[in-house]
């Protein structure tokens, strides 16, 4: 959430279109503004994808990030980690963030542009 409308998020989606150039790329940041955001909101349109490419904040996966990647992986979908311009296929579920170091972070992160 924290790189949402910012510079990153726009050159994330330039690699992950240029990666899947066939592909409809879901954006949760457009989907924000729907009355229901819950995890399990997060979870069935994870369910409807065909994979879920991700990036770290600070070096670390969110909260919410990380159950999403953990519920692909189980769903038995491909899940990719985007480092700059490069993606990396995850084989197996990663350590992320509670929600309380997650909210920590983002009070500790600058969020201007």
């Amino acid at each position: 959430m924290w790189l949402y409308g910012t510079k990153r998020e726009k050159e994330e989606q330039r690699q992950i279109m240029r990666n899947f150039p066939k592909c409809t790329v879901v954006n949760p940041s457009k989907l924000k503004e729907l009355e229901d955001n819950s995890m399990e909101f997060y979870k069935n349109i994870v369910a409807g994808c065909d994979c879920l490419v991700f990036s770290r904040l600070a070096g670390r996966v969110t909260a919410g990030v990380g159950i999403e990647i953990k519920h692909a992986l189980s769903l038995g979908k491909p899940v990719y980690e985007l480092r700059s311009t490069k993606l990396f296929r995850l084989k197996k579920p990663i350590r992320y963030l509670s929600r309380e170091e997650t909210r920590t972070l983002f009070l500790s992160l600058d969020i201007s542009d």
